[in-house]
């Protein structure tokens, strides 16, 4: 019995068996957890989230504030106001009046699944003439920023050449070919609005801009002003500038000012031009954020209306200490959806200013750096540098993977007790059987926590690779325990046994490894998941798994 304790714990105390283990809890942390929030289960036809969010979608927080349960977001279902959700890591903005309408569930896993396995649309775009490298490239930045802006599914880019020709293809999991069409058919057209807040007391205000101040009434969920009635939606032209109703409750009427649209635009900075423009992005150590900004230039007619808009506004102070606008706020519209809000600078406040910097905030670069690109898209209107036209559309419904996958898991069971069965009666020692099945599970909660955390999508071919991966596992331990036990009338010990084994097992990788290389580098798109899975297979099953396999084998035979 205390021969037993001592190889247990010489066993546990042992390198190879710490990093295995310490390997298999990082995976599983990886998988089950290490992001918070909930995931969309369903979004009602009614809902002033529908087209933004979608099933599967995962919200981390809404109006800054985290998101750890279902009931933190059924909480603001009594919310009337313009909405900030960070969802899949972006920004996602909704005027709504307490209703999201919107089932969530809570958040099980970080895997991420292909459109083979979870179901979406694949594409291939062709520009209509012929177009140089540099222009393709800007439309595929356009359509990809168009993606962030209409809140569709997350998406696959990708430039294909074939001779002469150049094809975009775009690969959505969870979407669909209306989708893809939507991106395309979207006019890009911009409006900027700021919003302006009329309390009411019995169901009456007034509406103050510089000198004037005209009474406001409501009535059956209507506006009156000036003599004129108005729904949600509708616009009234006061002072040279036209406001909409942007929103109507039962203590105020919020009107959207619109400052700009995409006429008044004049120029987008899209890169830094020193003494031309200036493009920025960098890290605030007070602020604790990545802060960028951009210049853009607008008409003088919007400029005279942004000095009406923001010339009764109050100067207040944030948190850090920084002046800033009471409710002064740009809000932007593409196509007459909300996808942006930016703090309107003090200094701007009253003044007729046709160049001005349009800044944001984000908690990591890369975060920083689309919300910039997005921006730019929009203030330029999305406008596609090039006609493209449908050549190739291939959907796929989730229903085939969902079964698919299902199967392939159950048939993985099968296989392992088969195994298991097999190795039992070969060797007639469940000692040697259950490190087998342990060893073999642990290949895989490996490879997928490493998916997780380098973020890798999972589809069929990567797999497949898992399969292969395992498949040559249990070939590399049969020969490990065979070294073992046809050699025991040897005079070698088991450690010299096993490295001969390991020697076999190194070469037959290094073979297997270089083999992986071309659909890599061959720009086979289709075979690099499983030409990654396997590669990372490969590493985690020589240097990881097989060690500790054979560190096991050691102590127990």
């Amino acid at each position: 019995m205390v021969g037993r304790k001592e190889k247990i714990k010489k066993l546990v105390m042992d390198f190879r068996i710490i990093i295995w283990i310490s390997l298999v809890a990082f995976s599983l942390f990886s998988i089950f957890s290490g992001e918070s929030g909930v995931v969309v289960k369903a979004v009602s036809s009614d809902s002033p989230l529908k087209g933004k969010i979608f099933p599967g979608d995962v919200i981390t927080w809404i109006n800054e504030k985290p998101v750890k349960s279902v009931q933190d977001v059924y909480e603001f279902n009594n919310f009337s106001g313009i909405i900030r959700m960070k969802v899949n890591n972006k920004l996602v903005l909704a005027d709504v009046d307490k209703n999201l309408g919107i089932e969530v569930e809570e958040y099980k896993g970080n895997l991420k699944f292909g459109l083979d396995i979870g179901g979406g649309v694949r594409v291939l775009l062709e520009p209509v003439e012929n177009v140089s490298k540099e222009l393709i490239e800007e439309t595929k930045e356009v359509l990809k920023a168009r993606i962030n802006v209409f809140g569709l599914k997350e998406a696959k880019f990708n430039i294909i050449t074939v001779g002469d020709k150049k094809y975009i293809q775009i690969e959505m999991a969870g979407g669909s070919i209306s989708d893809i069409k939507e991106i395309l058919e979207k006019q890009g057209v911009l409006e900027a609005k700021i919003p302006k807040t009329v309390k009411l007391k019995d169901n009456k205000g007034y509406f103050v801009l510089g000198k004037k101040k005209i009474e406001v009434l409501v009535e059956n969920n209507s506006v009156i002003i000036n003599n004129t009635i108005l729904k949600k939606g509708e616009r009234i032209k006061i002072d040279g500038i036209e406001f909409e109703v942007l929103n109507i409750t039962k203590d105020k009427v919020v009107f959207g000012g619109i400052v700009f649209n995409s006429s008044d635009v004049k120029k987008v900075c899209m890169v830094d031009e020193p003494n031309i423009c200036r493009v920025t992005l960098f890290y605030n150590p007070k602020t604790k954020l990545y802060e960028f900004s951009f210049e853009i230039s607008i008409s003088l007619e919007a400029a005279e209306r942004m000095k009406k808009l923001t010339q009764d506004m109050r100067i207040v102070y944030d948190r850090f200490g920084r002046k800033m606008l009471e409710d002064g706020y740009l809000l932007l519209y593409l196509d007459n959806e909300l996808i942006d809000m930016l703090a309107i600078d003090p200094g701007l406040k009253g003044k007729i200013v046709t160049q001005a910097a349009i800044t944001g905030a984000r908690e990591s670069k890369e975060e920083a750096k689309n919300e910039m690109k997005v921006l730019q898209t929009v203030l330029s209107s999305g406008i596609l540098p090039v006609e493209l036209k449908l050549v190739q559309v291939d959907e796929i419904s989730p229903i085939f993977g969902e079964e698919f996958l299902k199967e392939i898991i159950l048939i993985a069971i099968i296989a392992q007790v088969c195994v298991a069965a097999i190795i039992f009666l070969r060797y007639k020692n469940p000692r040697i059987v259950i490190p087998m099945i342990i060893v073999s599970a642990s290949e895989v909660i490996i490879i997928l926590g490493i998916a997780c955390w380098i973020n890798w999508t999972i589809d069929l071919p990567s797999l497949a690779g898992i399969i292969a991966i395992v498949g040559t596992g249990i070939d590399a331990q049969i020969m490990m325990i065979d070294e073992i036990i046809s050699g025991k009338r040897r005079i070698y010990s088991i450690k010299e046994k096993i490295k001969h084994a390991f020697f076999i097992i190194f070469s037959s990788a290094a073979t297997t490894f270089v083999a992986m290389l071309p659909l890599l580098t061959a720009g086979a798109k289709e075979m690099q998941g499983f030409a990654v899975t396997t590669i990372i297979g490969l590493f985690i099953a020589v240097f990881i798994t097989r060690p500790a396999f054979g560190k096991i084998i050691e102590e127990i035979l």
